[in-house]
């Protein structure tokens, strides 16, 4: 049976693959429609634990990608039943990708709602999509990645199409270690 992380690993895998550029285009509009993403190799290569955050390497036709995922800590309100939520920062070479920041929130978000990152004393809004969410201005993802590198926790907040409000915790035990893993993996 397939461990929860390693599901995890390949549901990012797909995401990244699969979205990855076409979900980052309300962000970054271009002139012409993004090419379609090139399928996911069967499994991510593991390339090591960190703390609480693991770090993989996979390949594409595109190239490689490398991310580093974790998974919150605590979720609130607890009564409610969601799908497991994860928190992963992405690169991708090829694509000039370096510190792509995203989530897979567990939830069905307001498509284009926002919700909120706090990550020690700076707050960072996300725009949401489906169940998945990414910093809204993406000239901010170095910042947020560097922010998270020297802090403990992130807290991420927003409200589901149902309008239940939620928070997820994660913590950041390992970050710098697995940004390593992934800077050395998709140079």
């Amino acid at each position: 049976m397939m461990s929860s992380t390693l599901r995890i690993a390949l549901i990012a895998t797909a995401v990244v693959a699969f979205t990855g550029s076409a979900l980052a285009a309300p962000r970054k509009p271009k002139a012409e429609a993004p090419a379609p993403a090139a399928a996911a190799s069967a499994q991510p290569t593991p390339l090591g634990q960190f703390g609480d955050w693991q770090a993989f390497q996979n390949g594409t036709a595109k190239g490689k990608s490398c991310f580093a995922i974790t998974s919150p800590k605590d979720r609130k309100p607890a009564r409610l039943k969601r799908d497991p939520a994860t928190l992963f920062i992405t690169r991708r070479p090829g694509e000039g990708v370096k510190n792509e920041l995203s989530m897979i929130t567990g939830f069905g978000m307001k498509d284009g709602g926002d919700a909120t990152l706090k990550v020690g004393r700076s707050s960072y809004t996300l725009y949401t999509k489906g169940s998945n969410a990414w910093v809204k201005n993406a000239a901010e993802e170095g910042t947020v990645v560097n922010t998270m590198r020297k802090s403990r926790e992130a807290v991420f907040t927003g409200a589901s199409k149902r309008g239940n409000k939620t928070t997820d915790r994660y913590s950041l035990d390992g970050l710098p270690q697995a940004l390593d893993a992934i800077t050395k993996g998709c140079p």
